[in-house]
């Protein structure tokens, strides 16, 4: 009776924290992690650019410029919950690395004795998960991930454990466009129990994300197909980004989820809520992370406000290079609110420190007061293009003297 009770238990409370995966068995290894590309419909193949690469695409850790630490929750009924912490680092010309530990808590239920009775104690059912990731550019702009993973099985006091293992590629075309792929549980192999065995279900997923807008409007796309009889699964999602602090997010997928989210981001600190709705259910999702360290491409003007014809009649603009693979080309470009380039500056190696720029055009007359955009692209070794977030500029003639600080 006891066993029975159990089975039925697991089996809605399964059911319902991963519907649309069609029973498929270890589903929380099939369950997406981190709260933005799960508030994006799950698109994530090509859209992973944090720490949940692990999961997603850990070709793409190679990529990954920071160290980073990740946490986030999960809330569902009846105590039910999924809990995860990711910490990523990149190893400079070796790669990028990534360590993943879950918890998938399914609740309690009330035991019976051998006769039927109800019992005193409650029952704990629950899985715990993690996965060890690497990621390597090889050649031509392609890299590639292998994800070691094991999950551990928890039924009161007893424990089931199996392992499998993932594969990925990433290929990014030019800045704009991204493209991935990957192989999950290729490994044909199963869990044993006290009576039975489960196998791992493989799968195969590939998507592409575009940035549009200087990184401000993403869009993405997955295709997945589990190799059992079952029909492939349509991920989409997209992502908006306001003043660089606000983040929207939306998306759908076939599996029959509806999902929306915002993030909140300032300096290397970020916040995440997201909703999925479906028929069965309302899950609410949490997460915060760090980054710090690694490498990075940033500008700072100093002042970032200044008039031709003010008080302070230039602005000097930091440049901040430190990327993982030596720079072949660089170019810096302001922009009009159209999108129009006024300026711009380039060249190899490694880029100038300082670049002054006196708000004139070419024909010495001063640009309209406005606001500007700033952007530091560099193009490495391996022919990889990779951008600095945009920094705003002003011209206006009401502008402060200041005496500039690295003089004239």
């Amino acid at each position: 009776m006891k066993k029975i009770v159990f089975v039925l238990i697991t089996l809605f409370t399964a059911s319902i924290v991963f519907a649309g995966l069609g029973g498929i068995p270890f589903e929380v290894l099939n369950k997406g992690t981190g709260v933005r590309i799960m508030s994006m419909g799950e698109a994530g193949v090509a859209n992973c650019f944090d720490a949940t690469a692990i999961f997603w695409n850990p070709a793409y850790l190679d990529a990954l410029n920071k160290n980073e630490v990740y946490m986030s929750v999960e809330t569902f009924f009846e105590g039910a919950n999924y809990e995860q912490l990711s910490v990523v680092t990149p190893m400079g010309l070796s790669g990028g690395l990534g360590l993943f530990v879950g918890l998938m808590n399914y609740g309690t239920y009330e035991k019976f004795d051998v006769d039927g009775n109800p019992g005193t104690e409650e029952g704990v059912v629950r899985d715990i998960f993690g996965t060890l990731s690497y990621g390597k550019l090889i050649f031509a702009g392609i890299q590639t991930g292998l994800s070691l993973k094991f999950i551990i099985k928890s039924i009161e006091d007893k424990s089931y454990m199996g392992f499998n293992s993932d594969i990925a590629f990433y290929r990014p075309f030019g800045d704009m466009w991204h493209a991935g792929l990957i192989v999950k549980n290729f490994i044909p192999i199963g869990v044993k129990f006290e009576e039975d065995e489960e196998k791992f279900v493989t799968s195969i997923r590939a998507g592409l994300g575009l940035k549009l807008l200087e990184k401000q409007l993403r869009f993405a796309i997955d295709a997945e197909q589990y190799f059992i009889k079952s029909n492939p699964i349509i991920y989409t999602g997209f992502e908006y980004n306001l003043f660089g602090v606000l983040y929207l997010r939306a998306g759908y997928n076939t599996a029959g989820d509806i999902t929306s989210g915002v993030g909140i981001s300032y300096q290397d600190i970020l916040f995440d809520y997201g909703v999925a709705i479906n028929d069965l259910l309302i899950s609410h999702k949490f997460a915060l992370s760090y980054k710090f360290g690694g490498y990075e491409l940033k500008l700072k003007a100093e002042p970032d406000v200044f008039s031709p014809i003010g008080g302070n009649k230039k602005t000097y603009i930091r440049v901040y290079a430190k990327a993982k693979y030596e720079i072949y080309k660089w170019k810096v470009e302001i922009t009009d609110w159209k999108g129009n380039v006024v300026k711009s500056w380039f060249g190899s190696g490694q880029p100038d420190e300082v670049l002054i720029w006196d708000g004139l055009k070419s024909d010495g007359m001063p640009m309209d007061e406005a606001e500007y955009r700033a952007v530091l692209t560099v193009v490495d070794e391996n022919d990889v293009s990779n951008s600095s977030d945009p920094i705003k500029i002003k011209i206006s003639s009401t502008d402060k003297y200041n005496i500039p600080i690295l003089g004239e």
